[in-house]
Parts: C-alpha cells; sequence; structure tokens
C-alpha cells in the first residue's frame, strides 16, 4: 500500500527502493565472482519479489574483446583492476522479461537503471537491440529524436496507463537505437554515498532542500569498496540512516546485500504503524512517545471525529476543530485545500510539523479502504 501512494506523483518525487549493482552476485555471475567483491546474494528475480523496484545493470565492452567486438556485456568494473566477472546481458534482461510477464505482476513498475560503460556507437546498437527484443514489450519508451531527459511529470500511474511496466535511464548514449530505448536522467537526478547523514529537519551535508525538491536524490552504499582507489568505505545504508533519509525525501535508496524480511526494508516503512492496519475503513496520523515521528492508525468511519490534515500545494493545514470525515473534507474545501493523504515520509514529516503547530497529536488523512484497496481521496498527478 505504501509503494502505490507513489504512484500518483512526479517520477523524481516517487520513493523506491532499489539495490545497488543489482547483478553483482554468485547468483547471477557465477563462481568466478569472489564473494568479497559480490554487492548482492539474491537473483534479480528474487530481488524483485521482495520489494525492489529499481535494479541496477551495469554495460561495458566484452574486456577480452580485440577492439572490434560489439559485444556489450555486464560486469563490475573495480578501478585499476576492471571487471572481475562477465556476463552476458541476455539473461538478466530475459530474467526480467520473465518477471514482468507473470500475471501477478501485472500492475508492478519497474525502473530499470543502466550505468553506461559503452564507448561507441556498435556497442550501443547491439545493446539497444537486443533491450528492445526482451523487453520493448513492456517498454515506456521515449519519443522523438535526440537523447531525451525523463519528464518532470511522467508518474507510474501515466506508465501503466498505456500498457506498459517498465522505464529506463541512463546517459545519453550514441545512436538514435539507443536513444529510442532509455531516457537520460543526468538531469534529473543527484547521487552520493552515505557518509555523515543527517536526519530531519537538517537533512545534509550532501544535499539542499532546493535540490531535494527539484531532482531525484539517489543514495547506495557500497561493500566492495573497502580500500584506497575505491573512494573508501561508506557509512552503510543501516536501517537507522535509511529511516532517516525516507524522512528526508531521498527518494532512491539502493542497498547492497539486500534480504528478505531485511532490518533495512523495515526502515523505509514511514506510513502505517507496528499492526496497521487493522480495523475501521479510515485513517488517521497518530504522533507521541511512541510514534515519534509520525505514523498512521486505521479506525472506524462512522464515529470518528478529528482534525482534517489539508493539503494546499507542497504545505499542510491541519484544522482546528474535529469533524466526521465528510465535514472534514468541506473544511478542507472551504480553505482552498483537499483532505489530503502524505505520498512520502518528506511529506510525513511535513504533516507533523503542521500538527505541531496545531497542538494535536492526531489528523485526519484523506486515505480510505475501498473495494479492498486503501485509495487517497486527493489525486495529485505530475509535478
Amino acid at each position: 500500500a505504501q509503494y502505490e501512494l507513489g504512484s500518483d506523483v512526479a517520477f523524481k518525487d516517487a520513493p523506491l527502493v532499489g539495490t545497488h549493482n543489482s547483478f553483482n552476485s554468485v547468483a547471477e555471475m557465477g563462481p568466478g565472482l569472489p564473494e568479497l567483491k559480490s554487492n548482492q546474494d539474491e537473483t534479480l528475480a528474487a530481488q524483485l519479489d521482495f520489494g525492489v523496484r529499481e535494479l541496477e545493470l551495469d554495460l561495458h565492452r566484452e574486456p577480452n574483446g580485440d577492439g572490434s567486438d560489439d559485444r556489450p556485456v555486464v560486469c563490475h568494473a573495480v578501478p585499476d583492476v576492471g571487471c572481475i566477472a562477465v556476463h552476458d546481458l541476455k539473461p538478466f534482461l530475459g530474467e526480467i522479461s520473465t518477471w514482468l510477464a507473470r500475471p501477478e505482476n501485472s500492475a508492478q513498475v519497474v525502473l530499470l537503471y543502466l550505468e553506461d560503460g559503452l564507448d561507441n556507437l556498435g556497442l550501443h546498437n547491439s545493446a539497444a537491440k537486443q533491450i528492445d527484443k526482451e523487453l520493448g514489450d513492456y517498454l515506456f519508451a521515449p519519443t522523438g529524436r535526440g537523447c531525451r531527459e525523463v519528464s518532470d511529470d511522467v508518474t507510474r500511474d501515466d506508465i501503466r496507463a498505456q500498457g506498459k511496466q517498465l522505464l529506463i535511464v541512463s546517459g545519453c548514449g550514441k545512436g538514435s537505437a539507443w536513444h529510442s530505448i532509455a531516457f537520460s536522467w543526468e538531469d534529473h537526478h543527484r547521487e552520493s554515498r552515505p557518509q555523515g547523514f543527517e536526519d530531519f529537519p537538517a537533512c545534509g551535508p550532501d544535499y539542499k532542500l532546493r535540490e531535494y525538491k527539484a531532482t531525484l536524490i539517489r543514495y547506495y552504499e557500497d561493500v566492495t569498496r573497502t580500500g584506497t582507489g575505491t573512494g573508501g568505505a561508506d557509512d552503510g545504508l543501516t536501517p537507522e540512516t535509511t529511516a532517516a533519509m525516507v524522512r528526508c525525501g531521498v527518494d532512491m535508496l539502493s542497498f547492497d546485500r539486500l534480504e528478505p524480511f531485511d532490518g533495512r526494508l523495515e526502515g523505509t516503512i514511514w506510513s502505517w504503524a507496528p499492526e496497521e492496519p487493522s480495523t475501521g475503513r479510515c485513517a488517521l496520523i497518530r504522533t507521541g512517545e511512541n510514534l515519534p515521528f509520525g505514523r498512521w492508525v486505521s479506525a472506524p468511519c462512522g464515529s470518528l471525529a478529528a482534525r482534517p490534515a489539508c493539503r494546499v500545494g507542497r504545505k499542510w493545514l491541519v484544522g482546528h476543530r474535529r469533524l466526521d470525515p465528510h465535514k472534514a473534507e468541506l473544511y478542507c474545501e472551504r480553505h482552498h485545500a483537499q483532505l489530503s493523504v502524505p505520498r512520502s515520509g518528506y511529506e510525513n514529516q511535513l504533516l507533523r510539523l503542521a500538527m505541531e503547530k496545531a497542538k494535536t497529536r492526531s489528523a485526519l488523512l484523506g486515505y480510505r479502504l475501498k473495494r479492498g484497496e486503501w485509495t487517497p481521496s486527493d489525486a495529485r498527478g505530475g509535478a
């Protein structure tokens, strides 16, 4: 349910759980990959099964080629060493295609990040041809000529509306074939490794508030970088750091060695409180000693009276009177706002601050259980 909250907001603001060097596991690359140089333990399909929705493949020239070989391969290139283990691109594409084709995944949208280490037109053409053959039926593809930046406005719902399930981002690359399968995200994202991250509201030291608002912010950890010449070790995306980043509005978290039921996955949860939703079709946000950052609980709508959480643009207004759900909607409308529900951990913190200003520990959210699904009462759509 939390993932779906991001389906109607702009690509650059929709939170994503991902993996760093998603392919770089013994399970995918084979026993030739030393364990200490692996970033993952699970296959791509297994990662997708436990909630990952951003995958990364690193594309390079065949390292043993003669310079004229147009065979793109997948590998993790280590500074001053090169590729340690090499694998054909096609099996990875086929694995993603098979997962997307499963009926139970028909509504899922995956972001595929291709780190582009290809260095000529032939390699880009060859990679694009394979991608189109294996994934073309699912691909939300660029239109027009030349390198196209991914739109500020595109949402997961927009991708679904076209019957597609996959968005590819990369650099501009070379040639029209590449430009027809991959968007550039060079103007739309910034990325860093976690070092001394500061919790909300500071959210430094790497980015300012304006950068969080304007671009997709990605943090990735790298357990293989432990020595000189590799950038050194980072702090890691611990459960605590993960939760802090979510509160700050970090849009993409790319984990290493992610597993099912991983504590870091729990750190990405900012919405429902533990054991919630329980009974009832309405939702409240509550704060307190056990919920210092604000979490949600369900409640019966019929007997409910609470202060409404109204959204005006990027700002939140909390009413001063307790109202039933219908009157709460009218209250927000009279104040040129909408009864709303946060779409990200950062929005949840903005609402919490508005609640503190209004001196209340609970507020009614524009979020209801309808036909078995929790549904926002307001629609966003784009930037």
